[in-house]
């Protein structure tokens, strides 16, 4: 057995966590280029056979209609082109299942994958008939823990990252905000700005301001899924100087702006 000792334990203490951050089944009209700081899936029940529906990959030219009993799974990061018409009802999870402080176990896949979805498709609709809402969602998370454990990734990076920058990741993550620089992260390091970001680059196989827009992002599409604060709440919670440039940063990020985001995510 490969885990014997609590360091292994304590290597994924800071992660370890399958993340929801949206569950729906819905019948949308959508057509938008996107970039999901998180995974996505879809799992079709019901289509009208026109093809209508679809996502493309812009970085692979691959080309997936939406048919009845199909899933389609989208890692984090691909800049694909969702085309979501009324012809079709399905399942949609935006989920995420972190390495390491946010490094998701399929950030480096650039392919989506896509099957039959019998299986999973049976499963999820045993969990919609689930009376017990809590049970419901600890129901739906052993079958989404188990399409990840039939998919998961041949080749994964990430895998000798020490422990305090995993103790800096996690410290980035929670504490990202609109004003973290990179500056201030290498002092807290005690190394300079320079040595720092090629050392960040090295292991994390990313520069640290990258990181930290990541980190940065997911904050702001969690509060646009989960609360109804407005755009210039969430702006001044994480210290931008206005609603215009979290509004910037986001669509130039998602390639959607965060009212559109907020108004498809918010559709049941």
């Amino acid at each position: 057995m490969i885990i014997e000792t609590v360091s292994h334990l304590r290597k994924y203490n800071y992660s370890n966590e399958l993340k929801l951050y949206m569950v729906n089944f819905e019948k949308i009209n959508f057509h938008q280029t996107c970039v999901f700081p998180y995974n996505i899936l879809v799992v079709v029940k019901e289509d009208d056979n026109t093809d209508e529906s679809y996502i493309y990959s812009k970085q692979t030219e691959e080309y997936h209609s939406l048919r009845r009993g199909h899933y389609y799974f989208i890692p984090t990061g691909i800049t694909a082109e969702y085309c979501l018409r009324p012809n079709i009802r399905y399942y949609t999870f935006h989920l995420g299942l972190e390495l390491y402080p946010g490094i998701d176990l399929f950030s480096s896949l650039r392919h989506i994958s896509a099957g039959k979805a019998d299986q999973w498709l049976g499963a999820i609709e045993e969990v919609y008939h689930d009376k017990d809402e809590f049970r419901a969602l600890c129901r739906l998370r052993q079958v989404l823990l188990a399409f990840f454990l039939a998919h998961w990734p041949a080749e994964r990076h990430h895998e000798q990252i020490p422990e305090e920058f995993r103790a800096l990741m996690q410290y980035i993550k929670t504490q990202s905000d609109a004003t973290m620089t990179v500056e201030a992260i290498a002092e807290r390091m005690k190394m300079t700005p320079e040595a720092f970001s090629r050392k960040f680059h090295r292991l994390i196989a990313m520069p640290p301001k990258a990181f930290i827009m990541r980190c940065l992002l997911e904050k702001i599409t969690a509060q646009l899924c989960n609360s109804d604060k407005t755009i210039r709440q969430i702006s001044v919670e994480l210290q931008f100087s206005s609603e215009f440039y979290l509004s910037r940063f986001f669509k130039k990020a998602m390639r959607i702006s965060p009212l559109a985001y907020k108004s498809m995510v918010r559709k049941a």
